[in-house]
């Protein structure tokens, strides 16, 4: 019976007409969802035997397996398969290295040339795994996690909960510092800031054991994009629902460029010394207030508690739909627009835009009557008011002085950097209700 991991190495090179290389744990191949010249796929074979796979070029799975011919069915094991996998593993383990650095070494000659390494220990100090970061060919990184065995280190993560990077640092602190990525962490400890992280980067924060956080301060800094963010959210999550909680501020460092962390933070401030980096960074932390979980009517009155919120069907009231667009855009709901580049979305956005300003028919009601003229606004993130949705709106025959367009949050005060008026991309959790205000005013 065919392993999927098996299934997907040779179906990559009936796509590609290349062998996948052999790479640390897993393979190495060029992504066949996308033009691409320098291997950016990790293929790999999960604990139950799935295949895992993952484009660095930023490729969703789904993509690469149709690319392939294949189905997402494909990437997992059958029953049989699964305990097969198994027993594989636990009668072929990972080759024992008597060091961490002659592991290493046995997988850069696989992977690419050592470039950091990042130990992990336990609160006692005693080293428990380890992350090394190799550089391959064309400019790329590729991560392996290593830890301790029968004496030795092996590739891969040790089993049960992940330990925090720097616990043995953490001491007692009641202010603790939680960063995305190890490189982040020395970068806040280089001007005195207890740090951590967990290993793997922003979607694996679960995986990580954050006890050792509970009843602490804890700050956390995101990197300025999504993943950073969301990065921030689930450890605000998991640390709320410590025992004791943690207290935990999300504090954002002003000036980040965008995908930027502290550490290019403290590159664009090398005129001034560490001691005031910190007692600045501290007192954005000491201005902030906690981040809260909501708390159901009538439930426990501590402020941090994560719980489900139920409703029995038979204590809600039937209501019908309102309707903007009859069967098609509901009023009150959210209605996502979904498609592949080139077939339309902006056209439809558009088109519906010029309808609502001018009560013109819905295009399958002609005739019948359209709905109340009333103002729009519009949110973009990539196209130019002046030379992409003013014209496209005139084509439509929009009343172009009922639509308004965010383009950017004005910050001025005490949510500017230093005081000085500024501007900066909307931020959708953090600014919704500033979108709000504007649909308020503008009806």
């Amino acid at each position: 019976m065919t392993r999927p991991v098996s299934r997907i190495l040779e179906a990559l090179r009936v796509a590609t007409g290349v062998q996948a290389k052999r790479n640390g744990c897993g393979w190495s191949a060029r992504c066949p969802a996308h033009d691409d010249h320098s291997p950016s796929l990790s293929v790999a074979e999960g604990d139950d035997g799935r295949a895992l796979v993952k484009c660095f070029a930023g490729c969703a799975t789904q993509a690469i397996v149709a690319a392939l011919g294949l189905t997402m069915v494909d990437l997992m094991p059958d029953r049989d398969e699964h305990r097969a996998t198994a027993r594989r593993r636990n009668s072929a383990a990972s080759p024992i290295y008597s060091t961490l650095d002659d592991a290493i070494e046995s997988a850069g000659r696989k992977i690419g040339e050592r470039a950091d390494v990042w130990r992990y220990h336990d609160a006692d100090g005693a080293d428990v795994m380890a992350v090394a970061r190799f550089s391959i060919a064309g400019g790329g990184k590729e991560f392996r996690p290593f830890h301790t065995s029968a004496g030795g280190w092996v590739c891969g993560d040790p089993p049960g909960k992940l330990p925090l990077y720097g616990l043995r640092t953490l001491g007692d602190t009641a202010r603790v510092y939680v960063l995305e990525g190890e490189k982040c962490v020395d970068a806040a400890r280089s001007i005195g800031l207890v740090a951590t992280t967990s290993a793997h980067g922003a979607k694996s924060a679960k995986k990580s054991d954050w006890t050792p956080l509970a009843g602490r301060e804890v700050i956390i800094q995101p990197d300025h994009d999504d993943a950073g963010e969301r990065y921030a959210r689930e450890v605000a999550s998991v640390c709320l629902a410590l025992t004791p909680p943690a207290t935990v501020k999300i504090v954002r460092l002003p000036g980040l460029p965008n995908g930027g962390d502290i550490v290019d933070y403290l590159e664009s401030r090398d005129s001034t010394t560490a001691e005031d980096i910190a007692i600045y960074v501290n007192s954005l932390a000491d201005d902030t207030p906690p981040t809260r979980a909501s708390v159901k009517d009538g439930a426990d009155a501590s402020p941090n508690v994560r719980r489900c919120a139920v409703v029995t069907v038979g204590d809600v009231a039937p209501e019908p739909v309102h309707w903007l667009w009859p069967t098609r855009i509901a009023m009150g709901k959210v209605t996502l627009l979904v498609g592949d580049p080139g077939l339309g979305k902006s056209f439809v956005t558009l088109d519906v835009t010029a309808r609502l300003t001018t009560g013109r028919d819905w295009p399958d009601m002609i005739g019948i009557g359209g709905p109340e003229p009333s103002d729009v606004v519009i949110l973009s993130a990539e196209d130019d008011v002046a030379d992409t949705i003013r014209p496209r709106l005139d084509k439509h025959e929009a009343n172009v002085d009922r639509v308004h367009v965010i383009q950017s949050v004005m910050l001025s005060g005490d949510y500017a950097d230093e005081g000085a008026p500024t501007e900066r991309w909307l931020r959708l959790d953090e600014d919704i209700t500033l979108v709000e205000d504007v649909v308020a005013e503008k009806r």
